[in-house]
């Protein structure tokens, strides 16, 4: 997944990290699931990677 996820290097670099957290939308679904984070929206350097990503 990590691999197809390649374009994300725009925004934070080469990160390819796996981190673990209790989250409900990851610990809730009857299904396995994901949290692909890319950016916060509230930063406006982030923001403007987002848009132009």
């Amino acid at each position: 997944m990590l691999d197809e996820l390649g374009g994300i290097t725009k925004l934070h670099g080469d990160r390819r990290t796996v981190e673990q957290a209790n989250f409900a939308v990851l610990r809730e679904p009857s299904m396995v699931s994901v949290l692909v984070e890319t950016g916060f929206i509230s930063n406006r350097d982030e923001e403007r990677k987002l848009r132009s990503a």
